[in-house]
């Protein structure tokens, strides 16, 4: 298809007689009448874009072969054959156009097209530090993705098997000495492989968006002990839309067999009580069995249609029938089966550990941060010869409890959402020199040295009471008190700067009022601390943050 002429909808205006306000006329059309003339300009190919050939100049554009192989034809073309795939230039001139055009570019090109990269195609083409330089939100728009890492066959067809039992070529191999010798973790060069191959996969974690992208990898390996290096980041992955693993050239059972047992099991318990969505933990308390998902209104309401506004009789109606509570059934209700399976972690130390993989890495924890410290007996501070007249009296003190340090150790790198739930307090409780300081910098240290960052995703929710409810009167705070909340708050977070590289991060400094129609400048606020742990250019809006939605009935209905 021929490329349609896009400047067209750019007309040239003297710099005298334009105004910096006037939108362009290809701005002011519908977006999906934009997106139409996108793909007419050539932005989708039906052809693989080879991402070693990304090099915005005129000579790449040039290049009829670089679709598929990535290879220059005028240099590697045994069969003659470039003029059969040549395909039009991609528009890419569009992308400095304006940030409005270059964002929907962005969702189409990496969105719509098939990408491919080699390590094979070393510099000036890069290899696969093309990938490296991808930005994490150029990355989350990827749908489909290969990467060969190492091949032990020719690029793009499957040749040197005995018998061809793939059916992908019945062409003789063209060229056995572009073939990669396997990979070997013994070997000194093989081993920086291996490591840039698991920087991509630390940066795919946090980068791409679960259940959208489909992966395939190429890497062919000598031994199961390379094998298991090239399968272990991969684990750390969000949920793929499809995956292609190739691990060696030739058959090999015990390779194959490498992660196919594994991922049976997670599977297959994925569709058992582990998975309970959130799980609550508060003072060494594991509460697993939470309230009712349909908040006991099982029975069906009547909604009814009045002028186009649809309503929910919400009505006095006995409707809970909930079997964990009550002795009662209902086909709406799975409550009863939601208890704790802790027989699945008696099985053996194989299942367990695959158990340990789906409970903490499928599941929500709200851990709650602060408890009391109960007081000290009355006798025992009379033997310690302590004045107790004025103190007698006193409420307990609050302090930050120790957060994770109860959670088992091996748990940790499973984690992927994990809540810390600060209650109200006065802001000296989160001063360095206050009690519960020292667990405070244990759970970040813990988490630093021993979690997932690529994969997991924080939330920090405190209970600021200088941010009331909607329908609650604001109370009167001293004229500093909003600058030593922010100033406290930033001294808190501050020690969070070590799990940079995380997934995401939210802090709400009030989430119980944090609804949808409140701005009354926590955003500004909570953006600050925000970046303070992720950098100056992270947007947490971007990443998936929401207000809070007051839960009505109808949304607890099937």
């Amino acid at each position: 298809m021929s490329q349609q002429r896009i400047p067209l909808f750019f007309p040239y205006t003297s710099k005298k007689t334009s105004s910096p306000t006037t939108e362009p006329p290809f701005l002011s059309l519908p977006r999906k009448l934009r997106l139409k003339i996108y793909q007419h300009a050539g932005l989708i190919s039906e052809n693989i874009i080879h991402l070693n050939n990304w090099n915005p100049s005129r000579r790449r554009f040039k290049d009829p072969r670089m679709w598929e192989s990535g290879h220059d034809p005028r240099y590697w073309d045994p069969w003659g054959s470039a003029w059969l795939t040549r395909s039009a230039p991609l528009p890419t001139n569009l992308l400095p156009v304006c940030k409005s055009i270059h964002g929907e570019l962005l969702t189409v090109l990496y969105g719509s097209n098939r990408f491919v990269i080699s390590r094979k195609l070393s510099p000036p083409r890069g290899g696969l530090k093309m990938l490296e330089h991808l930005r994490d939100t150029t990355l989350r728009e990827l749908r489909f993705l290969t990467i060969r890492v190492n091949v032990s066959s020719c690029e793009n067809f499957c040749c040197g098997s005995r018998g061809y039992k793939c059916g992908n070529s019945i062409q003789p191999c063209p060229s056995p000495i572009s073939h990669d010798t396997p990979l070997n973790h013994e070997s000194d060069t093989d081993q920086l492989v291996i490591s840039q191959w698991h920087r991509i996969c630390t940066q795919l974690a946090r980068s791409i968006s679960p259940g959208k992208l489909a992966l395939y990898v190429i890497c062919d390996c000598a031994d199961i002990t390379t094998a298991q290096m090239v399968i272990k980041p991969l684990l750390s992955l969000p949920a793929l839309r499809d995956c292609g693993i190739r691990l060696a050239m030739h058959a090999d059972e015990e390779i194959s067999d490498l992660a196919k047992d594994t991922e049976l099991q997670l599977r297959i318990l994925e569709f058992t009580s582990l998975i309970n969505y959130t799980v609550t933990c508060e003072q060494k308390r594991m509460d697993y069995g939470v309230r009712c998902r349909k908040m006991g209104s099982i029975a069906e309401s009547n909604n009814y249609n009045n002028d186009d506004v649809i309503y929910v009789d919400n009505r006095p109606l006995l409707q809970c029938f909930c079997g964990y509570a009550h002795s009662a059934f209902t086909f709406r209700c799975d409550c009863k089966d939601r208890i704790f399976p802790s027989s699945i972690f008696l099985v053996s130390r194989q299942f367990r550990e695959a158990a340990m993989r789906v409970f903490y890495g499928q599941n929500k924890f709200v851990v709650s941060m602060e408890g009391f410290i109960p007081k000290i007996p009355v006798s025992q501070r009379l033997l310690d010869g302590e004045n107790i007249e004025e103190t007698v009296n006193d409420p307990p003190e609050v302090s930050i409890v120790p957060g994770l340090a109860d959670f088992p150790h091996s748990s940790i790198k499973y984690l992927t959402k994990l809540q810390l739930k600060f209650a109200w307090h006065e802001l000296e409780y989160l001063q360095p020199n206050s009690t519960g300081w020292k667990h405070w910098l244990d759970t970040i240290g813990l988490l630093s040295r021993v979690a997932n960052l690529a994969v997991l995703t924080i939330e920090l929710n405190f209970n600021e009471r200088f941010y009331p409810d909607i329908w609650m009167k604001k109370p009167t705070f001293d004229l500093e008190y909003e600058g030593n909340m922010l100033k406290t708050y930033e001294t808190f977070i501050r020690p969070m700067s070590v799990l940079h590289g995380m997934k995401r991060l939210f802090v709400y400094l009030n989430w119980d009022t944090s609804y949808e129609c409140l701005y009354d400048g926590r955003e500004e606020h909570e953006a600050i601390l925000e970046e303070i742990v992720m950098g100056e250019s992270y947007d947490a809006w971007e990443h998936g943050k929401a207000f809070q939605h007051p839960g009505r009935l109808e949304d607890y209905l099937y």
